[in-house]
């Protein structure tokens, strides 16, 4: 632990509580997110950017380069149970959007950490020297 973990006030059970809490976040929201992830298509945007991802081609500007690459790649991958590629890809959103939120979740906690624990902490105590008596 560094000297601005020991000022800000973080101890190592605070950082295993806040890594738990993190976890339960991720696992709570890609709970949330496959639970209730739509099983085709949808309207909107979502079928011009599964059948970009799905045939490697370019949706409509900006175009979402890294997400059709994503998408493209989790259309690849064999799942246990019978999944279309417009699942795959609403799967890989519920991935994508529970990882975004578990960053959020760590940035705001550093955030948190460095700015207001900081000015709140106790200032830290001078080094005390052992008093000599005078000499005679």
């Amino acid at each position: 632990m560094g000297k601005a973990e020991r000022r800000a006030g973080s101890s190592q059970g605070e950082r295993v509580v806040a890594d738990a809490a993190g976890g339960l976040l991720l696992a709570v929201s890609l709970g949330t997110y496959v639970s209730t992830a739509y099983p085709s298509i949808a309207g909107g945007d979502s079928g011009e950017l599964i059948t970009a991802a799905h045939l490697l081609s370019v949706a409509h500007p900006p175009g979402y380069p890294l997400y059709t690459l994503l998408a493209h790649a989790s259309m690849r991958i064999p799942l246990p149970f019978p999944a279309s590629p417009a699942s795959k890809a609403n799967l890989l959103s519920a991935l994508l959007s529970s990882l975004s939120a578990f960053a959020l979740y760590h940035a705001l906690l550093t955030w948190f950490r460095s700015r207001c624990l900081h000015c709140c902490s106790p200032p830290p105590r001078a080094p005390t020297t052992p008093s000599t008596p005078p000499r005679a």
